[in-house]
């Protein structure tokens, strides 16, 4: 997985979008329930501004597993970065702080110490 999101970004890179595209869809499919392919592929799609396509991966996760506090986190900083539904994004923002924080996911900084 980790090697197929460094293909992608050499790839992306070099200009070779559709190479890219398939190369962090490859390390989405890998690590489907996991944190950095999602993630990646996520994040490719969010800069060609292909929103819906960003949000499916987590929306996916949610429907499977409407706890999954990790796809709630995520799937929020997309909605919030399209600036569609951020009532919906507000709402995903919670659902990641109603418990503990992650292993391995996003920080949950005091707000004292946010820049």
């Amino acid at each position: 997985m980790l090697g197929e999101i460094a293909w992608g970004h050499v790839a992306r890179a070099e200009k070779q979008i559709g190479e890219a595209e398939r190369r962090y869809r490859k390390a989405a499919e890998i690590d489907a329930a996991g944190m950095r392919g999602p993630v990646s592929l996520a994040n490719f799609l969010v800069s060609q501004k292909r929103w819906a396509e960003a949000r499916r991966p987590f929306e996916e996760r949610l429907a499977k597993d409407a706890g999954d506090r990790f796809a709630a986190y995520q799937l929020a900083r997309v909605v919030q970065g399209e600036g569609a539904d951020l009532a919906k994004a507000l709402q995903l923002f919670e659902q990641y702080l109603s418990g503990a924080a992650i292993p391995g996911g996003p920080t949950r900084l005091p707000p004292w110490k946010r820049p």
